[in-house]
């Protein structure tokens, strides 16, 4: 009889903890025993690190917990679905324990001014799906026309997928923002992290005509992808303005049709990319972009990609280009440079303005080395070429003129470098000169030395000659000139007994006296001085005497006419000749 009620007291003892347990999975918040997770941080010098916690006052998720409150704990234990949307107020904190799936089957509303921080425990195995048929909303961010709010991922696995439509044209995002949503501000330090949309929106990021926000990926395996115009990590259709920063993890990211991998969607407009570290795989669609701004539309614009480490591949389907901005859109900038030796960059293809950060080269399997600023036929020679680093380098830039062509953009001293020159020279010179920095080359090619060097044309001016014909007068003259020669006058000649009337010749049949031979005139020149004979007045003198004789006029060289008659007299005197 003992033992029977020994017996019945363990069967009771032991469905009050079932009991209690089932209470627990209801939903309501409560005191249990503890759960642990792992809470990421990142620090440039040492990455991803995490911490160890737990937490011990939570709610159990159950299949009707669909309003998430702020500064609540929501654990994921065992296989739960939801059929309705999830609503996110205020900040939250989800953690996935390892092995357990959430099924969130509308996905999870987290506007703007609210916040999801999503844990996972030591193995990562916690999943949460997400998927959306929700009119355009994204799977884990904002409804249609609702901007997501700020979603942290620090483990676990996640994966969704936003609601789009082709009539009429829109998409959410599947982690960001709703049809016409910006994207929020979404924070990645590790798990398996997978986002998509069938059209417009983008898998990681804006939806269709959604504007800003920022992407920031620390670790962990991150995928973005979208069937058609939006940008697999970015900016949906005609999005723009996304800043997206990449340090760290595998990410893997495929644009749609006329859109990028990385970046803007079609006829959007490229914000920040900046690529510090990790392993980056971007593809555009058809007629789009790896890395950039969306090649559809010519309202598409590069925006700014700033390369300083990591692995990066951006790839291109037909007609796309692998990184900058679209054949139809307008050009961005590309800055390349590595932190570490084994980081490496391979682009289909270049279209921008591409500079190699400064001190900092590249050689391709070719052994041509690149940096500062490529010209058009270095950017060319990198499509397809991976791009590794190397050092004691040096650049060689080229001047102004656009006939220069130089096969590299950067050699290592002793190096031959070729070089051609094909523009026509221009008129007023008869030759041009190449100099490598103060140096004067000839024929094709030339050895590096060791110092960065300036490639520039100088063009011989021709010497033109001025000549004079002064009809017996005098001046100080130039007697050549060139296209080069500074603006100036000619001084005027003078001649005793003449007064100068002008310049006839190169200026023309009628004398001019302010002759100015401006910068840039071409040609021999030739002056013939006019001149105009002076006229003077004949006066006589009664030297004491009476009467009154008309002045004669005299000109200068000329025969004077015969005197007249004396007509003075003077009492005393007989006027002798």
């Amino acid at each position: 009889m003992y033992h029977k009620r020994n017996k019945l007291l363990s069967t009771l003892l032991i469905l009050s903890a079932v009991f209690g347990l089932l209470t627990c999975l209801a939903g309501d918040a409560h005191a249990a025993a503890s759960v642990s997770y792992k809470a990421a941080k990142y620090d440039a010098s040492t990455g991803v690190t995490y911490t160890n916690a737990s937490v011990s006052n939570y709610t159990v998720v159950g299949s009707s917990t669909t309003s998430w409150n702020n500064g609540v704990w929501y654990v994921v234990n065992s296989g739960v679905s939801i059929d309705s949307r999830v609503l996110v107020s205020g900040e939250v904190n989800l953690l996935l324990c390892d092995g357990a799936t959430l099924n969130a089957k509308k996905g999870i509303t987290v506007a703007s001014g609210n916040t999801l921080n999503i844990y996972g425990q030591s193995e990562g195995t916690g999943t949460l799906n997400a998927g959306n048929d929700l009119n355009n909303a994204a799977g884990i961010g904002g409804v249609s026309g609702q901007s997501g709010g700020t979603i942290n991922i620090h483990g676990g696995t996640i994966t969704a997928k936003g609601d789009s439509t082709t009539n009429p044209l829109a998409g959410g995002a599947g982690i960001g923002g709703g049809n016409e949503g910006a994207g929020g501000t979404i924070t990645i330090y590790g798990g398996t992290v997978t986002g998509s949309v069938d059209y417009y929106g983008t898998g990681i990021g804006s939806g269709h005509y959604g504007s800003g926000g920022t992407i920031t990926i620390y670790g962990g395996t991150v995928t973005g992808s979208t069937g058609e115009n939006g940008a697999g990590i970015g900016s949906g259709y005609y999005g723009k303005d996304v800043n997206i920063n990449i340090h760290g993890g595998t990410v893997n990211a495929t644009g749609g049709y006329g859109a990028t991998g990385i970046g803007a969607g079609s006829y959007g407009r490229g914000g920040t990319i900046t690529i510090t570290g990790g392993t980056v795989n971007a593809t555009g669609g058809w007629n789009g972009v790896g890395i950039g701004a969306g090649g559809k539309g010519n309202s598409s614009q590069g925006g700014t990609i700033i390369i300083t480490g990591g692995t990066v591949n951006a790839n291109c389907n037909d007609g796309g280009i692998g990184m900058g901005v679209g054949k139809e859109g307008y050009t961005g900038t590309i800055t390349l440079s590595y932190t570490n030796t084994n980081d490496s960059i391979t682009a289909a293809s270049y279209r921008g303005t591409v500079t190699i950060s400064d001190d900092k080269y590249f050689v391709d399997g070719n052994s041509v080395y690149y940096g500062g600023r490529l010209a058009d036929n270095h950017t060319t020679a990198a499509a397809g070429q991976t791009l590794k680093p190397v050092t004691d380098v040096y650049v060689i830039a080229r001047g102004t003129d656009n006939g220069l062509s130089v096969d590299k953009s950067a050699a290592k001293a002793g190096d031959t470098v070729n070089y051609s020159y094909s523009a026509s020279i221009p008129a007023g010179y008869s030759g041009a000169t190449l100099y490598c920095n103060s140096t004067a080359i000839s024929g094709n090619s030339f050895t590096m030395p060791s110092e960065n060097v300036t490639i520039t044309v100088s063009f011989t001016p021709i010497v033109y000659s001025i000549g004079y014909t002064l009809n017996s007068g005098n001046a100080d003259n130039p007697e050549t000139y060139t296209i080069e020669t500074e603006t100036f006058s000619l001084n005027n000649p003078t001649r005793t007994g003449y007064t100068f009337s002008g310049w006839t010749g190169s200026n023309g049949d009628t004398p001019n006296q302010g002759i100015t031979i401006v910068q840039g005139s071409t040609g021999d020149l030739n002056y013939t001085a006019n001149w105009t004979a002076n006229t003077y007045t004949l006066s006589f003198d009664a030297n004491g005497g009476t009467g009154d004789m008309t002045a004669l006029s005299c000109t200068y060289d000329s025969i004077i006419p015969s005197l007249p008659d004396n007509k003075y007299t003077r009492t005393g005197y007989t006027f002798s000749e």
